[in-house]
C-alpha cells in the first residue's frame, strides 16, 4: 500500500499524527516542508483554512512519491534504499516517540530531516557473518500472531497480535518488534492480555563472533518488562535461556519452524530448572500467507 492510499482515508485529525509520522520516517525534504504549513493552516497560525485541502494535497503528492520511502541518494551518496513494510513500522514508531505527546497531541514542532533510521536499517546480513545471522534473518518481514497465555490455574487465554522483523547496524543485527493486539486494535480502554499484558516491545539480538551465539535484550516499557538472553540453535529449533531480576529462569524458545510460520513458546522456572512452567504461546503465520 503506497503512503497516498495509506494517508488518504483517515479523519483529519488522524491524519496529521500519519503525516508527522511519514515525514520525520522518510526525512523528505518536501514532506516536511509541506508537514509545516499544513500543520500551521490546521492549528489556526496559517493563511487560513481555505488552504488547507491544497495544502494537505500537496503533502500527500511528497509522501507518495519515491523520494519519502525509496530515496536517500542525495543525503547518503549512494544508491537508493527501499523501506520494507516492517522498517516503516519502526520508521513510525521513533517518529510518535518524538513528535506525539501523551494526550496525542503535538508535542513540539517537526525537527529538521534526521538520517536517524536511514543509518539505523540495513537491506541484508553483513556478508562477514551471513551465515551465522541466518538464524534469526530466516524471520525478516511481518507476521499475524495468534497469541495463548495460561493462567497458575491452568486457565487459557487467547489473543491477538503482530510482529516486524528487520535488519539494523549495516547487517550485524537484527531488531524486532512485538505487540499485543494488533496495532489498529489497541487503543487506552483495551483491557490487558492475562498473564502476558499487552505487549508494545523490541527485541535486539546481536551474534557474539567471541560467544558464538546470539545476545538477546528484550525492552518492554508497555508491560515494563525487561529481559537479557542468550540464544543458539538447538537442533532444528532456537532456544534463549535468562535470568530474570527475580532469579528465575526464563527460556523462550522458537519451534516448528518454516518459511511460513513459527512457534513461540515464553516458559519459566522458580526450582533452578528442576521444572518448567508454560506462560505464553505465540503462533506466527507471514502475513501475506493465507490461511
Amino acid at each position: 500500500m503506497d503512503t497516498l492510499n495509506y494517508l488518504s482515508g483517515k479523519d483529519d485529525g488522524e491524519n496529521l499524527r500519519r503525516l508527522r509520522a511519514t515525514a520525520v520516517a522518510s526525512s523528505c525534504v518536501d514532506c516536511n516542508k509541506q508537514l509545516v504549513r499544513y500543520h500551521a493552516v490546521r492549528e489556526g497560525d496559517g493563511p487560513g483554512a481555505a488552504s488547507l485541502s491544497l495544502q494537505k494535497s500537496n503533502f500527500f503528492q511528497a509522501a507518495a512519491s519515491t523520494r519519502c520511502f525509496d530515496s536517500r541518494k542525495s543525503k547518503l551518496g549512494g544508491s537508493a534504499v527501499s523501506y520494507p513494510g516492517s522498517f516503516r513500522l519502526f520508521a513510525t514508531l521513533f517518529a510518535v516517540f518524538v513528535l506525539v505527546s501523551k494526550d496525542g497531541s503535538a508535542g513540539m514542532e517537526p525537527p529538521e530531516p534526521s538520517d536517524f533510521i536511514a543509518v539505523l536499517h540495513a537491506s541484508g546480513p553483513a556478508s562477514d557473518r551471513s551465515e551465522e545471522l541466518g538464524l534469526y534473518g530466516q524471520f525478516i518481514g511481518d507476521w499475524h500472531a495468534d497469541v495463548v497465555s495460561y493462567g497458575p490455574d491452568g486457565a487459557r487465554h487467547e489473543g491477538k497480535g503482530e510482529i516486524h522483523f528487520g535488519w539494523i547496524l549495516q547487517g550485524r543485527a537484527v531488531q524486532d518488534v512485538w505487540m499485543i493486539p494488533r496495532l489498529e486494535d489497541r487503543a487506552p480502554s483495551i483491557a490487558a492480555m492475562p498473564v502476558a499484558g499487552n505487549w508494545y516491545g523490541t527485541t535486539i539480538r546481536v551474534y557474539d563472533t567471541t560467544l558464538k551465539a546470539w545476545r538477546i535484550y528484550w525492552i518492554d516499557p508497555a508491560t515494563n518488562t525487561f529481559r537479557q538472553q542468550i540464544g543458539r540453535r538447538n537442533g532444528a529449533d532456537i532456544i534463549q535461556e535468562g535470568t530474570t531480576e527475580q532469579g528465575a529462569l526464563s527460556r523462550w524458545s522458537f519451534t516448528e519452524i518454516t518459511p511460513q510460520s513459527f512457534h513461540w513458546k515464553g516458559e519459566g522456572s522458580f526450582d533452578k530448572g528442576a521444572t518448567w512452567r508454560l506462560f505464553v504461546e505465540v503462533f506466527a503465520h507471514r502475513v501475506d500467507v493465507k490461511r
